[in-house]
C-alpha cells in the first residue's frame, strides 16, 4: 500500500483514536511537524473510529491499547476488516515478547511505548505506511529486529482470551471436554461453549482444524 498523493508529494494520512484528549493531542503535535503526514481525524472511542475508517481510508490508524473506550486487539481486527488497506498502530503502557504472534494474527503492524520518542513515534508510522512492520523493542530483541520487520499476512482472526487459548491448547493436546473441565473447575458443558466459541473467533469449524491452527500459532505442540 502506497500512501496517497496530495499536493504534489506523497502525504501519509493518519487516524488518531485515543480516548484521552491531551495524548491525542501531544501526538497530533508530533505527526503535525511532520510534512509527508496529514492527521485526518481523531476519534476518542470504537464507534467512532470504525465509521472514521470506513469514511476516511487513513493509511495508518494509532490506537491507544489502554483507553477504557477503545479495546485495542479487537479493534486493530475490525480496522483492518473494515479497510483492508489501513494498517494499524498499537500504543501500550507495557510491552510482552510473548505477544508478538497474537499481534500479528490481530492485523496489528506497529505497536509502540507510550513512553516512545517522538524520533520512534515517525519511523513506526513511515515503516507501517510502506507496508511494513515496526515492533518496539522489548518485543525485538529476541530475532524480531527491525532488520526482519515483513509484510503482516492478510488473515487476521479475531485475538483469543486467556481461558480460550488454555481451551484451545489442552484441545490439541487431545484432552477431552470433561477432562478440560476438571482442570479448569468448570462443567464439560462450559468447555463446549469455550469450543464452540474458538471455532467462531477463529473461523474453523473441526477439531482437527483446531489442532492444526494451535501448533502452527504456537499455542501447542
Amino acid at each position: 500500500m502506497a500512501p496517497h498523493l496530495h499536493s504534489r508529494r506523497l502525504v501519509i494520512r493518519v487516524l488518531l483514536a485515543d480516548g484521552n484528549a491531551l495524548c491525542r493531542a501531544g501526538l497530533r503535535a508530533i505527526l503535525d511537524a511532520m510534512p509527508d503526514v496529514e492527521v485526518v481525524s481523531e476519534v476518542s472511542d470504537d464507534a467512532a473510529a470504525l465509521r472514521a475508517v470506513e469514511e476516511l481510508e487513513p493509511d495508518v490508524v494509532i490506537l491507544d491499547a489502554a483507553a477504557p473506550e477503545l479495546d485495542g486487539l479487537a479493534m486493530a481486527n475490525r480496522v483492518h476488516r473494515a479497510a483492508a488497506r489501513t494498517r494499524t498502530i498499537l500504543l501500550s503502557m507495557d510491552a510482552r515478547s510473548d505477544e508478538l504472534r497474537e499481534l500479528r494474527a490481530a492485523g496489528v503492524a506497529g505497536y509502540l511505548l507510550s513512553t516512545a520518542g517522538r524520533d520512534e513515534l515517525e519511523s513506526a508510522v513511515r515503516a507501517v505506511a510502506r507496508g511494513k512492520a515496526w515492533y518496539a523493542s522489548r518485543l525485538t530483541r529476541r530475532g524480531f529486529g527491525q532488520r526482519n520487520v515483513r509484510h503482516l499476512p492478510a488473515a487476521s482472526p479475531l485475538p483469543l482470551t486467556p481461558r480460550l487459548r488454555d481451551v484451545l491448547r489442552m484441545l490439541a493436546e487431545g484432552l477431552s471436554s470433561k477432562e478440560i473441565g476438571l482442570r479448569l473447575g468448570v462443567s464439560a458443558r462450559t468447555v463446549e461453549k469455550h469450543r464452540a466459541m474458538l471455532m467462531q473467533r477463529l473461523d474453523i469449524h473441526s477439531l482437527a482444524g483446531l489442532v492444526r491452527y494451535a501448533i502452527r500459532a504456537g499455542i501447542a505442540r
